[in-house]
């Protein structure tokens, strides 16, 4: 009985759609009553059921109409259903605008309520519902408005043109709104008649609109009041006045909706101070023990401040956080939001619901709703048939003839093993099949298999996290800077693994006892640093394949930074003991698959400033630029970018050039820095570099004091010597301004107490001195006392000048006249030198000389000649004596006459340097002889180069040694250089503290590249500091007084020279020998300047840029000081003489012309060249020969090129053959080793040959492991192959440098192809011939076909024997 009920259909099933029925879901329904449930009736079954109307049979045919018909009624019901229920909603919205518009307008008389007319009586009838008509007395309805009467004039009434300009009384402008003073009638403020009223007829029954176009006049009505319904702006009335401080938002009537059916109504919007965004909140994908967050934005929409409170949720699963203001004091402006963190915290996946309140100055609360939901879980109606670990679906199908299905298996393993079932298939016509499903189970194995770079150890005493497996350090680096590591990862088993990584923070204290350092077990906290990153983020591990990952380190801070570095693998199904029913997992959970420990450190910026910092010696003029120079090195991990303050003062001005940019690691910058100065004073500051991402900015210390122009003045002082009282005495002083500045200056007496015993008087008293210019002063005196005037003194005052000028005035005392009578005034007077007298040759000999000269007529050349000889012995005649210099006095002698004034001309001449010091003694007849002091200082070199001559310009500036350009690694180059002493003292080299000679320090930059010259010479100049800190011994201060300079007598403890930095010290690639040279006196000594090139290893010539010092020292102590009358300085004090030298090195290379301008010299053979044929019936075994080529070899530089030439088989290098005039023996062939030689500018031809060999043909049958790397086989498509040899020619230079040519040889292969690999003739009939073409495509061989048939017995045979060579001729066939 049970088992019969499960067959049969329930009572209130459907009646089936034919008198067969074979639906069998009530079979369905009671076996799998969980999952299985019948569909009712549809929209769907209906119109399948109309589909599968063919007339075929009747009883389906009048089920399904009978079936139309009753859903067609069903529908009918259902939309007058929505139409009454429409309508319905529609009066209560009405209703209740009516009932809120009379409590907001309490002082509106109450009229008659037109809600009736708005009801649909006939629609609440016909669905047996009451009307208002059922039970309100008065059955008829009065029109809403009486038809206005006709305007009667009113002269107790204002007009409008008293109202608009008498009237002071308040009027309505539409925005103020105006109390009611006055009682009005009832009368006067009714709008409606009197509903009792008898006169007039509303409407009649059968012409009352209906709800819809009663709905539509009001939405027209509506538009028309909105167009002329603006809001005055509340921002301009206070908050408290009525209209104040509302919404700028112009609010509508209402929103329109529209129900199912065709009614339409309004829902009204009440006016909020805030607004909330979103309006919902909604969480969704949340699981239990997480914790989410959302904001809230709540938006003030009026015209003024207001102040909200949020009452916070009223469950424990949602909480609110503070607020955060635009402002302060809780206070949200116009316009602005404030924002509010919601959280949700679920203790289970079911929904929850949930509100905040809003409360400000509006009446109404805003509510703001929280909602949780979670999307339902998608049920499957399939069923499986379930053998663990495998199931498939659908276990129960059909299939009609030509239909097919697709059948799913599911695998769910349960351990690390492989598994094997069987499922039976069983149709209904009794065939079945086993179909054997297998799968194997896995677990995640994940392999670290390298780190790029080199990967770092940690040490014992580290700390480390406890459940790391691997470790990767970073080395130091600075802070926002990037450095990035690879790391490969493999994953090693056959699936797809959904990863993605995190960065937690490392677990450093040690686990409590009894649990494990499993990372399951351990919690992490995430890092919020953000310092260490991963890419992919994210992603699928291909099965069996490695991956790389790049991790990248970008500091932030100064600190050290330690982090995990999880690779955690997505959607691990959890293994369980009880298989479920269920087929699929129930549970999925992510497992952390390997854990990498990332360290790394940073270190400040490296910057160093060369040097720290700037003093400019001596003074400045004031309104002129002055640049200094100084370097900024970067010795930090990596490139830095800087930026310079500038210091712009009311006076001064300083900056730097470039004052920005961008420095790379371990390299340096060359500033200026660039200062300007307005006002005389001494500065004292520093300049401000700003480097990007430093902890402190870096400050460069400078020291620059500014003076202003100087102004001198010609005289002292000036005596007027005896004068008259009261007579005025005049006379002229100059002022010189020697800067390039303009003076501005002053001109006034200085207060003294004999300023009253005179009177001075200056034109002009003031004035400006332009640059470099100069300015007569004239100067009257008047005396007024009769004693001596020595205090009287006038200022000059020069604007920007520290001090003024003082000029003193003197005037002698008034003496007795005293007269003396004398006949013979007429005197002798003589001036000669005191120590500096040369003898010049006699002036008696040198007329008589002339006097010979004049007899015969000159060239005007010649005589100029003969005058330049003649002053040139006049100037060795007064030398002579070794003093170095010489005072000539003309005239020297003669008579003075009674107020004669003589005018002497003193002339120097001198052929060495040093300061001078003398008196010229000046003797007028009996008198006490009178010393005039001289001084002389002579600066600059006597020595000169014979090649370049005396120059009286740059005396210390030698010639530039040329040596033109050479090959790299050549030979040492040499010129003779000689120099010439005309003086009377010997040169010597330099001599140290002991007395020994030292070495000519000589100077020679390296050649180098021209860009890296700066860094090379940088990085020398640090090695070069103690060189360039001599110690030297100096006499005592004491010892200065009696010469001009100090002779080295008595020696200090410790004397230390500093000089600037002109070059490093170096003998390559230039050389001076003798490196120490004694000149004599009136002679000449050579020196040889020797120049090795260098040896290149780039393909870029180099420029050789070196200069050499030449110091130069006395050996003589009378030669170096004269107490109180010579004073020179020489060795190292002395400035030297410098010589530039410059030369240019090329790489050794040769222009390869070849003839049709490849890239390489090619050949191409056929190795079917290997067999030649004699005969029709005899063949050469072997046959090897060459392919020759051949290119030219030119040399462009201006220096002859030695070279061999070499290469490898199958290449071989014939005799070249040079095309110079040189001897044979200078250009041996390459075989014996020996060199070639190439004149500059001169070409060789070079041949080379291809050696063709049945040994080549081996290595068409090489692998690949083992073909070697200059050999290729290629194939083209139709499966012809050859083979490629590629080598090199190598050009050795004598200097050790190569050049290569490419050698490119193809080697065709023989190969056999047919068109068809069988023949098939068909039918064929008896004495009938049919035929049939074969294509037989030989290259290059020859070969035998071989034809078998079963049906004869002998074969066919046929050869086919190739040409062997590519000329395309056609195979022989026998």
């Amino acid at each position: 009985m049970e088992h019969a009920s499960c067959s049969d259909p329930t009572v209130d099933s459907h009646k089936p759609a034919s008198e067969k029925s074979q639906d069998i879901s009530h079979v369905l329904e009671s076996i799998f009553k969980e999952t299985y449930a019948k569909d009712i009736i549809g929209e769907d079954t209906l119109t399948n059921l109309i589909k599968t109307k063919s007339g075929k049979n009747s009883y389906h045919d009048r089920y399904v109409e009978e079936l139309q018909q009753t859903y067609t009624e069903y529908n009918e019901c259902i939309q007058e259903i929505d139409v009454l229920e429409s309508h319905i909603i529609q009066l209560e919205k009405i209703k209740h605008n009516f009932l809120e518009g009379f409590s907001e307008n309490k002082s509106v008389i109450t009229v008659q309520s037109v809600f009736p007319q708005c009801v649909d009586k006939d629609l609440l009838e016909m669905n047996n519902l009451i009307s208002p008509w059922d039970y309100l007395s008065a059955p008829k309805l009065k029109p809403l408005l009486e038809a206005p009467k006709k305007a009667e004039p009113d002269p107790t009434k204002p007009t409008m043109s008293y109202i608009m300009h008498i009237s002071r009384e308040p009027q309505d402008d539409g925005y103020t709104f105006i109390p009611s003073s006055v009682n009005i009638s009832q009368s006067d403020v009714s709008i409606t008649v009197d509903p009792s009223s008898d006169d007039v007829n509303l409407r009649r029954e059968h012409s009352r609109p209906n709800v819809t176009d009663w709905i539509e006049g009001q939405d027209t009505l509506q538009k028309m009041k909105d167009r002329q319904n603006f809001l005055r702006n509340p921002r301009f009335l206070p908050p408290n006045a009525q209209g104040g401080g509302l919404s700028n938002i112009q609010m509508g009537a209402g929103r329109k909706e529209q129900a199912k059916g065709s009614s339409v109504i309004y829902i009204e919007d009440s006016l909020q101070v805030f607004q909330a965004n979103p309006p919902v909140l909604f969480f969704v994908e949340y699981t239990v023990g997480q914790v989410y967050e959302a904001t809230l934005e709540l938006k003030n929409i009026t015209s003024a401040s207001r102040h909200v409170r949020v009452i916070p949720p009223t469950t424990a699963y949602f909480s609110i956080g503070l607020g955060r203001f635009p402002g302060e004091g809780g206070i949200v402006a116009p316009g602005m939001s404030c924002k509010y963190t919601v959280r949700f915290a679920p203790d289970s996946l079911s929904d929850f619901q949930d509100f905040i309140i809003v409360e400000s100055q509006s009446e109404e609360l805003l509510f703001v709703h929280i909602e949780a939901r979670r999307p339902p879980p998608s049920v499957s109606k399939t069923l499986f048939t379930e053998q663990p670990p495998f199931a498939v679906s659908p276990s129960l199908f059909s299939l009609q003839p030509g239909e097919s299905i697709v059948v799913e298996v599911v695998f769910f393993p349960t351990a690390a093993e492989r598994t094997c079932q069987v499922f039976t298939f069983v149709c209904d016509n009794c065939q079945v099949k086993d179909i054997c499903v297998q799968g194997e189970g896995q677990l995640i194995a994940l392999e670290l298999i390298s780190v790029s770079e080199e990967q770092d150890t940690p040490t014992a005493e580290e700390h480390r996290d406890l459940t790391s497996e691997h470790f990767v350090r970073f080395g130091p680096c600075n802070p926002n800077s990037l450095q990035q590591k690879k790391i490969v990862v493999r994953n090693n088993v056959h699936l797809e693994l959904p990863f993605y990584w995190q960065t937690v923070k490392p677990h450093l204290q040690p686990l409590p006892s009894g649990e494990d350092g499993h990372s399951s077990h351990v919690e992490s906290l995430q890092d919020t640093d953000d310092i260490f990153h991963i890419s992919p983020e994210f992603g699928l591990l291909a099965p069996c394949q490695n991956h790389v990952f790049l991790v990248t380190f970008c500091p932030k801070e100064l600190k050290d930074y330690h982090s995990v570095c999880h690779l955690v693998i997505l959607d691990v199904p959890q293994l369980q003991s009880n298989l479920s029913v269920q087929p699929v997992p129930n549970e999925f959970s992510d497992v952390i698959g390997m854990e990498i420990e990332v360290k790394g450190t940073t270190e400040p910026y490296q910057v160093l400033l060369e040097p720290y910092g700037i003093v400019i010696p001596g003074e400045l003029l004031i309104c002129t630029t002055t640049r200094k120079q100084f370097k900024m090195w970067n010795h930090s991990k990596t490139s830095i970018s800087f930026q310079w303050e500038r210091i712009n003062s009311n006076f001064h001005i300083m900056e730097v050039e470039p004052s920005s940019g961008h420095l790379e690691e371990n390299e340096c910058f060359d500033f200026d820095l660039i200062v300007t100065g307005e006002k005389t004073e001494k500065i004292v500051t520093s300049l401000i570099c700003h480097i990007k991402h430093h902890y402190e900015p870096i400050a460069l210390p400078v020291e620059v004091s500014f003076k202003g122009p100087t102004v001198t003045i010609s005289v002292p002082s000036i005596d007027f010597g005896l004068m008259r009282l009261g007579e005025q005495c005049q006379t002229s002083v100059l002022l010189m301004n020697t800067t390039q500045l303009e003076a501005p200056w002053t001109l006034g007496e200085k207060t003294l107490h004999q300023n009253v015993a005179c009177e001075t008087q200056f034109e002009p008293i003031c004035g400006t001195l332009e640059p470099n210019a100069r300015m007569d002063i004239s100067i009257k005196f008047i005396s007024h006392a009769d004693h001596e005037l020595s205090e009287v003194a006038a200022l000059c005052d020069i604007e920007d000048m520290k001090s003024p000028l003082v000029l003193s005035l003197k005037a002698a005392r008034a003496k007795t006249l005293s007269v003396f009578y004398s006949l013979d005034l007429a005197s002798t007077f003589f001036y000669c030198p005191e120590f500096f007298n040369g003898n010049p040759i006699d002036s008696d000999s040198q007329s008589q000389e002339r006097s010979a000269y004049v007899m015969r007529p000159l060239h005007p050349s010649q005589a100029k000649k003969i005058e330049e000889k003649s002053h040139m012995d006049f100037i060795s005649s007064l030398l002579a004596n070794g003093k170095g210099a010489a005072f000539f006095v003309t005239p020297d002698n003669g008579v003075l006459r009674a107020f004669q004034t003589q005018t002497v001309d003193v002339t120097a001449y001198t052929d060495m340097w040093g300061e001078y010091t003398d008196n010229l003694i000046c003797k007028v007849g009996d008198l006490e002889p009178s010393l005039i002091p001289m001084q002389m200082t002579v600066k600059g070199c006597p020595l000169y180069f014979q090649m370049t001559g005396p120059q009286l310009d740059s005396q210390n500036e030698g010639p530039i040694i040329r040596f033109g350009t050479h090959v790299s690694g050549g030979d040492t180059v040499s010129r003779s250089l000689r120099i010439n002493n005309p003086t009377t003292f010997e040169a010597f080299p330099v001599k140290d503290i002991d007395g020994m000679w030292c070495l000519l320090d000589q100077e020679a930059g390296k050649g180098i590249k021209p860009q890296t010259l700066w860094c090379q010479q940088t990085h020398l100049s640090k090695s070069q500091s103690a060189a360039e800190e001599e110690c030297i011994a100096e006499e005592d201060a004491e010892s200065t007084l009696a010469c001009s300079h100090p002779y080295h007598a008595e020696k200090n403890v410790l004397s230390v020279r500093i000089k600037p930095h002109v070059g490093n010290l170096s003998d390559y690639p230039y050389c001076i020998t003798p490196q120490q040279i004694v000149i004599p006196a009136k002679g000449s000594s050579t020196i040889h300047v020797s120049f090795t090139p260098l040896t290149l290893t780039g393909s870029s010539e180099s420029k050789c840029l070196g200069k050499a010092l030449g110091f130069i020292s006395l050996d003589s102590e009378t030669a170096v000081c004269v107490p109180g009358k010579i004073g020179r300085i020489h060795g190292l004090d002395l400035e030297p003489v410098r010589m530039n030298l410059q030369a240019v090195v090329k790489p050794a290379t040769l222009l390869v012309q070849m003839d049709d301008d490849d890239e390489a010299l090619e050949f191409r053979a056929s190795a079917g060249d290997l067999v030649r044929q004699e005969s029709d019936t005899k063949l050469l075994q072997t046959q090897e020969f060459d392919i020759t080529k051949s290119f030219r070899l030119h040399n462009t530089l201006e220096t002859p090129l030695q070279f061999t030439l070499k290469t490898q088989p199958p290449f071989l290098i014939l005799t070249p053959q040079p095309k110079t005039r040189a001897s044979p023996s200078s250009n041996p062939s390459t075989g014996d080793g020996s060199f070639l030689l190439l004149q500059p500018q001169r070409s060789m031809k070079v041949k080379v040959a291809f050696h063709c060999s049945f040994f080549l043909m081996s290595f068409a049958d090489l692998a690949d492991d083992e073909m070697p790397d200059s050999i290729q086989v290629m194939q083209n498509s139709k499966g012809e192959k050859k083979l490629k040899f590629q080598q090199t020619l190598t050009i050795n230079y004598i200097n050790g440098s190569t050049q290569t040519v490419p050698l490119l040889a193809f080697l065709d292969l023989p190969s056999l192809s047919l068109s068809d690999e069988s023949l098939d003739f068909g039918l064929c009939c008896v004495d009938k011939t049919q035929m049939k073409e074969v294509k037989f495509e030989v290259r290059d061989y020859k070969a035998k076909f071989v034809i078998h048939s079963p049906l004869v017995k002998i074969p066919l045979i046929i050869r086919v024997n190739g040409s062997g060579s590519l000329n395309g001729s056609t195979p022989d066939l026998q």
